[in-house]
């Protein structure tokens, strides 16, 4: 949190001292894009893409249960930073969601559940980041590319400076 605040700080005051749009060119801009792109955008109330969405809750949801009936087999660690890594998919909430209220009898403990959510956030971070560079431009690109990674940089600390105190 502290990192990405003093990344959204320092593009605040860099674009505050840089060059700025006068408002009539800024009105005239968002104005042009806003007419142009108006029937390009579709609403937000689909069912189709909020079905898929709940599809990969439900999918997380079910590798977490199978990680708790073969935990014998699977180190926790493990298992949970994997599920971690690769809930990108469905952005951070389903891979939350399941460790805050699984870490509550604590199994896994609150230290895995931590680490696991860090490492959500961060693979998200790497999808979005990706994204932002792949579509947008390229200047816009490598500034989200510097912000995720310096928050994937503190995100890495984090979880080491955790599993050596505790």
């Amino acid at each position: 949190f502290l990192v990405m605040t003093g990344v959204a700080y320092y593009y605040y005051w860099k674009a505050k001292l840089g060059e700025s749009r006068t408002e009539h060119e800024f009105a005239k801009w968002f104005h042009i894009n806003r007419t142009e792109q108006a029937d390009s955008y579709e609403s937000p109330f689909q069912l189709i893409p909020a079905m898929k969405f709940a599809w990969v809750v439900v999918i997380i949801k079910f590798l977490a249960g199978l990680g708790k009936i073969y935990h014998e087999h699977i180190p926790a660690e493990i298992f949970n930073y994997t599920l971690g890594a690769i809930s990108w998919l469905a952005d951070v909430d389903a891979i939350t969601q399941t460790m805050a209220s699984e870490s509550v009898p604590g199994n896994p403990s609150l230290m895995i559940a931590s680490s696991t959510i860090l490492i959500a956030v961060m693979s998200n971070n790497i999808v979005k980041a990706s994204i932002a560079y792949r579509f947008g431009e390229k200047q816009f690109g490598k500034e989200v590319l510097t912000g995720f990674g310096s928050s994937i940089a503190a995100g890495l600390l984090v979880i080491i400076l955790m599993n050596l105190i505790w």
